[in-house]
């Protein structure tokens, strides 16, 4: 019961950390909007949250190679869109 919330926990994370990501990719010119401010700090809570039940619950839920892979392209890509804005 518990790796399955925590597997939830997690998907909802992701997916708000990538709602975030494509908002700035399309609309960069918002990052700088109090809501969207809010927004981002609701991630990164939801983020935090994540990680200590993570720690608490014990390495269940490992991330792949890919996963990772993915986030840096992502990173990266995000960076440089916002360079060049």
């Amino acid at each position: 019961m518990k790796s399955r919330l925590l597997n939830l926990w997690r998907y909802a994370t992701e997916l708000l950390f990538l709602v975030s990501w494509v908002i700035m990719m399309i609309y960069p010119e918002k990052v700088g909007a109090f809501p969207f401010q809010l927004f981002i700090c609701g991630c990164v809570i939801c983020g935090v949250i994540y990680s200590l039940c993570r720690q608490a619950c014990g390495s269940a839920v490992q991330t792949s190679k890919v996963e990772k892979i993915l986030t840096l392209v992502m990173i990266v890509a995000l960076a440089i869109r916002l360079i060049l804005v």
